[in-house]
């Protein structure tokens, strides 16, 4: 199970995604999520997206760029999907 600091950084990058997307119409890339958030590197960021979506909050199509999408009503559910690993 993840610690109280991993769960903030998954919680920082699904923020950071939801609000990256609705203002640029498409996805960042690794490099700009462990920028943005803080999180170290890209290989962290994406672990943090998949823990994402294993959580069912994202989705993407693998090995195909541009692809990483937040999964439909998840938005208004906030940071409840985030507690549990």
């Amino acid at each position: 199970m993840a610690g109280p600091t991993n769960t903030q950084d998954v919680v920082a990058v699904y923020d950071y995604l939801v609000g990256y997307i609705a203002e640029h119409q498409h996805p960042p890339t690794l490099e700009q999520i462990s920028r943005a958030t803080g999180c170290g590197t890209p290989s962290t960021a994406r672990r943090h997206l998949i823990r994402l979506r294993k959580r069912g909050l994202v989705s993407w199509e693998w090995r195909a760029q541009g692809t990483l999408h937040i999964c439909p009503g998840d938005e208004a559910e906030g940071e409840e999907g985030m507690t549990s690993e």
